[in-house]
């Protein structure tokens, strides 16, 4: 029941013109931050380990609002994905080294033959 309400709210979501749906996503990340008190402090400690003392409270601060934001917009661009055609798809990938791919795609295939 809960992944079908999920769809359904995937598919509203997709309806609204994609600034609306990135503002939307901001606005649930913000959200998250506030609600989240344990995850906030989690994020904080995981900080001040990496880091000790060589960032400011500020600084903390704003790398725990962005790791928030981020988690969210990925959901966002993972649930853009889903509903992309092939051809918008092969519209916003490029890929570097191709010989390397190729490479790769031709051992793939004598290990499977």
């Amino acid at each position: 029941m809960g992944y079908r309400l999920l769809l359904i709210l995937e598919k509203i979501l997709m309806l609204l013109p994609k600034k609306l749906r990135k503002s939307f996503f901001s606005v649930l990340a913000t959200l998250a931050y506030h609600l989240s008190k344990k995850y906030r402090n989690i994020a904080r400690a995981n900080i001040k380990f990496l880091f000790g003392n060589s960032k400011s409270e500020e600084e903390i601060e704003e790398i725990v609002r962005y790791s928030f934001k981020n988690l969210i917009f990925n959901f966002l661009h993972i649930m853009e994905l889903r509903n992309m055609s092939l051809d918008e798809l092969k519209s916003i990938i490029t890929v570097e080294n191709i010989e390397v791919v190729k490479k790769y795609m031709m051992r793939v295939e004598l290990l499977s033959t």
